[in-house]
């Protein structure tokens, strides 16, 4: 380490030319600085208004630039899918071995969870939505319809 550039504690000497910075940086801060005070709030609604103006006008860049600063920009949307693009089925086997398993120790709550998780799964199954192969049982849910898995484990509501 050259002595002539730096203090006996390692630090930048005064005078370094390498301490002063990126001049680029110092650059755009200068112009962001010019362009900052350049603005005031009629200027600012000014441009706004000639902004809006072009965009009902028909200026879709100029639609686009003003909704995002009025409105925000949309929220980004995450398509989730399976292997090929199709729909992303529930496997409610799967999803009630794991919510019954972390239930193990509050017997109330299991049998709260596993009712209504029986009735999204009734839900999944008439709306014709994958993964209600899980519970294969009759349409109408009568007296002969298999209680499925999700009550397996459940004393009966009734008493």
């Amino acid at each position: 380490m050259s002595t002539v550039n730096h203090r006996s504690d390692g630090r930048f000497a005064p005078g370094n030319r390498v301490a002063l910075g990126n001049p680029n940086n110092r650059k755009m801060h200068d112009l962001r600085r010019a362009l900052l005070d350049s603005a005031d709030a009629d200027a600012v609604v000014r441009v706004g208004n000639r902004l809006r103006a072009l965009a009902e006008g028909g200026d879709v860049q100029a639609a686009k630039l003003w909704m995002e600063y009025v409105i925000g920009k949309p929220p980004q949307a995450i398509e989730l899918s399976g292997p090929d693009g199709e729909p992303l089925g529930v496997d409610w086997v799967r999803l009630q071995d794991a919510l019954m398993g972390a239930l193990s120790r509050f017997p109330d709550a299991r049998v709260a969870v596993a009712v209504a998780l029986r009735g999204l799964a009734d839900d999944a199954r008439d709306a014709g939505q994958p993964g209600d192969d899980a519970r294969p049982e009759p349409l109408d849910g009568g007296p002969g319809a298999d209680p499925g898995p999700l009550a397996a484990d459940c004393p009966p509501l009734d008493g």
